[in-house]
């Protein structure tokens, strides 16, 4: 996978889930998600720098955040597992990015989301995944 496009694909899932939060009606909702976006950033750049270690601390914290802020049943939720799930395949533990992404991908579609970038882009990724795990008939 090329450099710019494990640029972009956080930065695509970060823009889905600051449109997701900053669509809320008031503002102690949007104080709430000041961890999750400082998190965000830092987990970034983690990647950016292939500091994959703490990227992966920063992706299971934004999930423990995001599931007890808002749920296992939200999009929110389905975000942070995409972002672990980015951070699995960075070190190649596809079998584990394999997983969250799937987790991830169901939680999308019971939620509706089927049409959004979001779905889009984890499916490519699992592709990619199933792809790089020899499941080229799945992928």
């Amino acid at each position: 996978m090329s450099k710019a496009y494990k640029t972009i694909i956080p930065l695509i899932l970060f823009l889905s889930l600051f449109c997701n939060l900053t669509s809320h009606k008031t503002l102690p909702a949007l104080a709430k998600t000041n961890d999750l976006n400082t998190l965000y950033k830092q987990w970034a750049l983690s990647r950016t720098k292939s500091d994959f270690k703490k990227a992966e601390q920063l992706a299971q914290k934004m999930l423990q955040i995001a599931r007890r802020k808002y749920g296992r049943k939200h999009q929110n939720y389905a975000v942070a597992l995409h972002n672990l799930a980015l951070t699995y395949s960075d070190q190649a533990r596809y079998k584990e990015a394999r997983e969250n992404y799937t987790k991830a991908l169901n939680l999308e579609a019971k939620l509706g989301l089927k049409q959004s970038l979001s779905y889009a882009r984890g499916l490519s990724n699992l592709g990619t995944v199933l792809d790089e795990l020899g499941d080229t008939k799945a992928a």
